[in-house]
């Protein structure tokens, strides 16, 4: 062994191959910099490094088998060790690694990397009296100007890592996007959205790297700090992360045991697969049709195919396959399936991920008619994600069918606490005062939000039913021709409610004329309720029962309302309906 540790030195493989490292180290640091500056496509640096290091076991051989001298590359076993040439060589060696450290030092510094290259805090008041903060629309400095998904997202996750606080109120991302390139001032935001801060963000792209500022600004429009970010783009959820938790050190914010529970650090993401799913994630937000769901989804399956371990990814794709039956693409089965098998790698991947709860509970909520076991699915969902308004409308919804309408409000007045959730509180609203049977109530609240914010009735179908119910046919057939003109937004289900309720006015041909569509329909999947919602309106019981017993065959989502929803109550004492009630074994 000595002998040929003493061959290695005669031969300088170890000090030449410590040279090529080193002087290869300084060339992928320089060609990284000037390659990001002329914004190269990144599997150009990514081949270089693939020669490089595939150069190295070359060069080891070279080095063994030959030596550098002023008469040019010689055979190392006709030079002696003692040859002043080998000395020689030697001190050239030794110079050539010594400067190439020290540029390789210079230039690792230059690139540094790091998560905090500057920051600078200017102290206006006692940071500990924050307790409320909104994340603004980030801006795109990229220099094509085509990375909104990028900053959309960003401002996203941070507004989701903030809300794990239950110190700080913070507005939600549906609100925070009205004021995406607003001409309001910073004070005006703050005091419309009652804020005591503001977080500011500006981001640029290039290539597999990410420069983000983000400044946090009181309602007085004072900076009371600055701070620059450089990552590559895998660290994308890290830096989110990250941030937030420099928010809650500024803030002097002090986290209980269960604020601290739901933080973990994101693991890295491969950079295609983010970009995928940010795409598919800006769809879903913007989108307005099943198409536009559709191709979310295969924006979330790229991302997958890209990034086996991205569990956001799971969960969101698991998140578009509950909606196929709503648009007649799959059965509920199916569907639910489907949903079940990337939902469970999402939580196995990610077990704090509140969506895979929420897809979880769905499936055995609304699917499988597990009612016992869905509601402590829920209930983790929302230690997960505090006041989360999706986890709260849920709720609801569970409380309203099992009959729980006292804890339906109750939870309601959470939603409530919520402004930028108005909409949300008022479709609710109504939503339980129809379920309960406080018919005229549900009309006036309908009302009352029309009133005050001018936007169409927030549950235009249950408008539509409360009517009917109420014998105002004449109001609800002109609900439903309303309802009927948004033609892109109609699913199946809608036109067996519409149909119901024209032939309960008396208006047979035109009921049967929605039946005739929900009959002649090439879909894949209609729910079989809302053909039996129709009969049951034409007054037909026996094919009514035939389609509601399909409904109990297929899993339909509607099913889970028939024990107590006001449209049943024609069905109610006939024995085959309250068998079938019966055999849905609700809570």
């Amino acid at each position: 062994m000595n002998n040929f540790f003493n061959e290695l030195k005669r031969r300088n493989v170890i000090k030449e191959t410590i040279a090529y490292i080193v002087v290869a180290w300084v060339f992928l640091q320089v060609t990284t910099m000037v390659l990001t500056i002329f914004e190269a496509p990144s599997w150009v640096s990514k081949t270089l490094t693939f020669l490089i290091a595939m150069g190295l076991p070359v060069w080891i051989f070279f080095s063994w088998a030959y030596q550098v001298t002023p008469e040019g590359f010689k055979k190392t076993e006709r030079i002696s060790e003692d040859q002043v040439i080998t000395v020689a060589s030697n001190k050239r060696l030794d110079i050539l690694i010594v400067i190439s450290l020290i540029i390789a030092i210079a230039v690792a510094f230059i690139n540094k990397p790091s998560n905090s290259i500057t920051s600078k805090t200017i102290i206006s008041k006692d940071l500990a009296s924050y307790h409320s903060i909104a994340v603004l629309p980030f801006t795109d400095y990229s220099p094509s100007k085509d990375q909104a998904h990028i900053t959309d997202g960003m401002a996203k996750n941070l507004i989701q890592e903030l809300g794990k606080i239950s110190l700080l109120t913070i507005p939600s991302a549906t609100t925070m996007k009205t004021y995406k390139e607003t001409n309001k001032t910073l004070p005006e935001i703050a005091r419309e959205l009652n804020v005591d801060v503001l977080l500011e963000g500006f981001t640029e792209r290039r290539n597999d790297r990410m420069r983000i500022t983000t400044s946090l600004i009181s309602a007085n429009d004072k900076t009371l700090w600055t701070q620059d970010y450089e990552v590559a783009m895998e660290e994308f959820n890290v830096l989110s992360y990250n941030i937030s938790q420099k928010i809650v050190k500024e803030l002097k914010l002090v986290l209980s045991p269960a604020d601290s529970a739901r933080f973990t650090m994101p693991a890295l993401v491969n950079p295609d697969a983010l970009e995928a799913y940010l795409k598919g994630m800006q769809i879903i937000k913007e989108g307005q049709s099943f198409e536009d769901i559709k191709l979310a989804g295969k924006y979330f399956q790229k991302a997958i195919t890209l990034d086996s371990t991205y569990a956001r990814s799971y969960a969101h794709l698991g998140f578009i396959y509950n909606l196929y039956p709503y648009f007649s693409e799959k059965s509920p089965i199916e569907a639910a399936k489907m949903s079940e098998a990337v939902n469970n790698i999402a939580l196995r991947l990610d077990p704090q991920l509140t969506l895979a709860y929420l897809n979880q509970f769905k499936n055995l909520y609304s699917t499988e008619w597990k009612w016992e076991e869905a509601l402590p699915i829920l209930s983790k969902a929302e230690s997960l994600s505090l006041n989360d308004p999706e986890v709260l409308d849920l709720f609801i919804e569970y409380y309203v069918t099992s009959g729980k309408f006292d804890k339906a409000f109750s939870t309601l007045e959470k939603l409530g606490q919520k402004k930028e959730f108005r909409d949300w509180y008022f479709s609710n609203k109504v939503y339980i005062q129809f379920h309960s049977r406080n018919l005229e109530g549900a009309l006036r609240t309908g009302e009352e939000f029309q009133n005050l914010y001018h936007k169409e009735l927030p549950a235009p179908r249950l408008h539509m039913w409360a009517l009917s119910l109420l014998g105002r046919h004449q109001e609800a057939v002109s609900t439903a021709r309303q309802i009927l003109t948004n033609e892109a937004n109609l699913i199946p289900i809608n036109r067996g409610e519409i149909g119901c309720v024209l032939a309960r006015a008396g208006l047979k041909k035109e009921a049967l004329e929605q039946l005739i569509i929900l009959k002649s329909s090439k879909l894949k999947y209609i729910d079989p309720v809302s053909i039996g919602l129709l009969y049951m309106g034409l007054g037909d019981k026996d094919l009514a029962m035939q389609y509601f017993e399909q409904g109990y065959e297929t899993h339909a989502h509607w099913m889970i309302y028939l024990k107590r929803a006001p449209p049943f109550d024609t069905m109610r004492g006939d024995p085959r309906f309250e068998k079938l009630i019966q055999k849905l074994k609700f809570p």
